[in-house]
């Protein structure tokens, strides 16, 4: 259980990878709060009407994209040879959030029409929005966990072919 922790403080001992999880998580903050707001509403407005499950993962995934960013961007550049299952997993992450975000989206409905949907989907993505966001936000924890495995295990790197240690490489 302490893999998290011990990867973090591997990752962000160096400022420049807290920097950029900084820039990620703001980013996808915006880009979060801009799929889930209406053209023209104000944060005042989108604070009072947006349910609160829909501002937790706006917030959650958010920092939770930076971290897993700057996690993924540290083990690209110090290990080599490495799998992709860690990369699937942080790309299902960030797809999953986009797509409970998506539920409260106005950018959303003209995708849906011109795939050939109809109303029932943009409802059943508005009945089902809270277990979509608990999904997507239990993946998101998932991704943080399997990419900091990569940062803290030796035996995790040996098996999926990370030979380099942390410390060789600045």
């Amino acid at each position: 259980m302490k893999t998290v922790p011990n990867a973090l403080r591997t990752v962000f001992a160096r400022r420049h990878y807290a920097l950029f999880s900084l820039a990620v998580a703001f980013t996808a903050a915006a880009f979060l709060y801009a799929a889930t707001t209406l053209p023209g509403q104000s944060l005042q407005s989108w604070l009072y009407s947006t349910p609160i499950y829909v501002k937790f993962l706006v917030l959650f995934g958010s920092v939770l994209i930076g971290l897993i960013a700057a996690v993924q961007l540290f083990s690209f550049r110090h290990f080599r040879d490495g799998k992709k299952r860690h990369s699937a997993t942080t790309a299902c992450a960030f797809l999953s959030t986009l797509v409970a975000t998506a539920c409260c989206s106005p950018f959303l409905l003209p995708f849906v029409g011109l795939a050939g949907f109809g109303g029932s989907f943009i409802f059943f993505f508005h009945q089902h929005q809270l277990p979509i966001v608990i999904v997507s936000s239990t993946l998101l924890v998932l991704a943080l966990h399997y990419s900091c495995k990569i940062v803290d295990c030796e035996e995790c790197r040996a098996k999926v072919g990370r030979h380099t240690a942390p410390a060789t490489r600045q």
